[in-house]
């Protein structure tokens, strides 16, 4: 006799949840919102404040201009960066706070929008870690292989085109496979 869990000890099938109605769905959606708005009210405004801030700095900053007024590759790139990294602090403090805020509301929870903060802060490093193994798992072979097949490319720069065309088609297909299941 094995050991049996309650799923396994069932002979019914099981059924999907139903979903409610779309109109009392909108409903409850509607009503999370507006539970959501008073306790992040200060993130609210913070956000207004900091979007005003960086949009008005960003402005004055130049917009990817010289001096003189000409069109400057490095400014511009300079300028796309600060935009960029104008919103990663937002994402963390202001964004993704909402999601745990939200889940407490929605199971009848009182939290507060600074615990909601803690709550992403304390997950954030094992995320991002995970992130980047996740990324250096999928794009390390095919680096690797890259890497390998310049490399034995490299040394005979009369090779024929055709060949080297060959030689890329047949080392891209494993690597697309390798895309598509990892």
């Amino acid at each position: 006799m094995g050991v049996q869990s309650a799923p396994m000890a069932t002979d019914a099938p099981a059924s999907a949840p139903s979903l409610p109605p779309m109109g009392a769905y909108l409903r409850s959606l509607f009503a999370l919102g507006r539970r959501s708005i008073p306790p992040a009210l200060p993130a609210l405004v913070f956000l207004w404040f900091y979007h005003f801030g960086t949009a008005l700095y960003l402005e004055l900053a130049g917009g990817g201009t010289s001096p003189l007024g000409y069109r400057d590759n490095d400014a511009l790139m300079i300028h796309a960066l600060m935009k960029v990294s104008a919103y990663l602090p937002l994402l963390a403090l202001v964004y993704t706070p909402f999601l745990p805020l939200q889940d407490a509301l929605l199971h009848g929870e009182r939290r507060s929008f600074v615990s909601a903060i803690r709550h992403v802060l304390e997950r954030m490093v094992p995320f991002v870690l995970s992130v980047i193994l996740q990324i250096l798992v999928v794009a390390g072979p095919i680096v690797l292989i890259a890497g390998i097949l310049v490399a034995a490319i490299a040394p005979f720069p009369d090779l024929p085109k055709e060949i080297v065309a060959v030689i890329a088609v047949a080392a891209v297909i494993p690597l697309l496979i390798w895309l598509m299941l990892s």
